[in-house]
């Protein structure tokens, strides 16, 4: 309150201020992670109340998952993408009281390498010809064209 005192009396006047709004800063929010998923990327932020994580997909998990005011740490690991494409998800942190959103950290995770591996890498035939028989593993489509040479 401020008092104002002229010559009559005085008028008291209350003044009212807001609280802090909550508020994080989480640097880079954009994280790229392999395909074959990831071992504990640690990511530090820093808000100014208690916060909670979470995740938008199962293939993302965080830990811990709630934190004081404060700069802090979380550990981030994605499962490994079994899909060539590349795939996005989000990991947010938010305030503990409100649910306010305080910062996104949007998570790509690239697709698998496209992957064929013949066994066995060669086949050598005596003249007389013959036959062989070989093993294909791939996780991506093949086809097999006759060669003439």
């Amino acid at each position: 309150n401020i008092t104002f005192t002229y010559i009559d009396g005085e008028v008291i006047l209350p003044i009212t201020q807001a609280g802090t709004y909550p508020m994080g800063d989480g640097g880079n929010t954009n994280i790229y992670v392999s395909g074959d998923g990831t071992d504990g990327i640690d990511i530090s932020f820093i808000t100014n109340v208690a916060w909670t994580a979470t995740t938008s997909d199962t293939w993302i998990s965080v830990s811990p998952t709630y934190g004081e005011e404060g700069i802090s740490t979380i550990s981030i690991e994605c499962e490994p993408n079994p899909n060539l494409e590349s795939r996005i998800g989000y990991v947010y942190i938010n305030d503990a009281n409100t649910g306010i959103n305080l910062i996104t950290y949007t998570i790509t995770q690239g697709g698998l390498v496209e992957k064929l591996t013949i066994i066995p890498s060669s086949i050598i035939f005596n003249s007389d010809g013959g036959t062989a028989t070989i093993t294909i593993k791939s996780n991506t489509n093949w086809t097999i064209e006759n060669g003439t040479n």
